[in-house]
């Protein structure tokens, strides 16, 4: 597997491995849709959860939401309007959902972050953002990650 905290040219042809292993293994599933964007690799399937699930997953995202967190204070409070919420990588449910996220890509479970659910309410929107950790601490402020470091799913 690549290292993801590692970036030189050898680590960036790992992860383009990784990824096309990934959506070869999406193009050969017969359950799975291309969705047609030129600007995404875009894929779906059809009931992946059922309803009762998707009822079930939401209550427990709407039992854990808080305002999504952000890194970069000034760029991200604008970016990041929605709530989000992890969830517990314990709950039997979730894991049972992860692994079938799982075994659809072709990842180990170990790959992953911790399972989150997102919220938008009217006017709420995504906006293209990055999340990263500065390492070396930011010119601006402290460094991000001895606090997200420890954090599940970093």
């Amino acid at each position: 597997m690549a290292d993801t905290a590692r970036i030189d040219e050898e680590n960036r042809r790992e992860i383009a491995a990784m990824n096309r292993g990934v959506i070869d293994r999406l193009e050969r599933d017969g359950a799975v849709q291309r969705l047609c964007d030129a600007r995404v690799e875009l894929f779906g399937v059809a009931d992946f959860f059922s309803d009762a699930e998707c009822e079930r997953l939401m209550g427990l995202i709407d039992a854990v939401a808080r305002p999504s967190p952000v890194f970069d204070v000034d760029q991200g409070r604008a970016a990041r309007t929605s709530f989000s919420g992890d969830m517990n990588p314990q709950d039997p449910f979730i894991r049972m959902l992860h692994r079938r996220l799982d075994d659809l890509i072709g990842a180990e479970s170990e790959w992953g972050e911790t399972m989150q659910g997102q919220r938008y309410g009217v006017g709420q929107e995504f906006k293209a953002h990055h999340d990263w950790f500065s390492i070396p601490p930011s010119p601006t402020g402290p460094p991000t990650w001895p606090r997200a470091g420890s954090a599940p799913g970093r």
